[in-house]
């Protein structure tokens, strides 16, 4: 039994909710890692997992923010219709919108940071998990110049060459950890669009081609039918997800 996600409970907040005020560790998951101190002066003892859509966003980090063009990429976003905001971690710049599976996974914890690496992978191996399910030959690692790139980013392989179809990072805190993932389901060519302008300003790589969704080899899949199969591999590995 796994102890990287805590001893628990964590249960699911909910599904399918759009929010397009929606930024990674936002308000409705801070009490479960404790960051709410004013309204929960005791640490939580309970954690949750969040299976949700936003609106159009562009989640840029901090590094992001220190380079000259930030300015410009921001503005790019905006062109597109993407909100830019700053999430508090690492990587680069990640593109979302409606028919993005976003997951949350909060779990109470204060030796979360001895855990660090093995929920990322959980994270990474149940999205592939949940992929597989549905047809797709998933993979973890890094497509050549990926947005946003990272050792735990998932693509997919076909016909088309490797695509990258979801992205995960974390954020720990005395209280616990938070894991969050971005799983593209539908509809990439927005958020090609934006990345190719937001990184030509920022001056960092990406091909065009390593952006994918789902849709490219299963149209037929909806984004109900990702977040469930998504969420059956996490109850698959972690035991104190209800």
């Amino acid at each position: 039994m796994t102890t990287a996600y805590g001893a628990g409970p964590i249960v699911v907040l909910a599904e399918d909710a759009p929010d397009a005020d929606w930024e990674p560790w936002g308000t409705a998951l801070r009490p479960a890692v404790g960051e709410e101190r004013t309204s929960r002066p005791q640490p939580p003892t309970e954690g949750a997992l969040w299976l949700h859509r936003t609106g159009r966003r562009a989640a840029f980090s901090r590094r992001d923010t220190l380079a000259p063009g930030y300015p410009a990429a921001a503005a790019a976003c905006e062109r597109h219709g993407f909100a830019p905001f700053v999430r508090p971690v690492g990587g680069r710049m990640a593109p979302y919108h409606a028919d993005t599976l976003v997951i949350d996974l909060a779990a109470p914890d204060p030796l979360a940071r001895n855990g660090i690496r093995e929920r990322f992978e959980i994270m990474a191996d149940a999205i592939v998990g949940g992929l597989r399910a549905l047809g797709l030959d998933a993979r973890v690692g890094e497509v050549p110049d990926e947005y946003c790139p990272g050792e735990f980013s998932v693509h997919a392989v076909s016909d088309r060459g490797a695509r990258k179809l979801a992205g995960v990072a974390q954020r720990v805190n005395k209280w616990g950890s938070v894991v969050s993932a971005m799983l593209v389901v539908a509809d990439p060519d927005p958020l090609r669009a934006v990345a190719v302008d937001a990184y030509a300003a920022l001056e960092q790589p990406l091909d065009p081609a390593s952006v994918g969704a789902v849709s490219d080899d299963r149209p037929d899949v909806s984004w109900s039918q990702v977040a469930a199969a998504v969420r059956e591999e996490l109850r698959d590995r972690i035991p104190v997800l209800r």
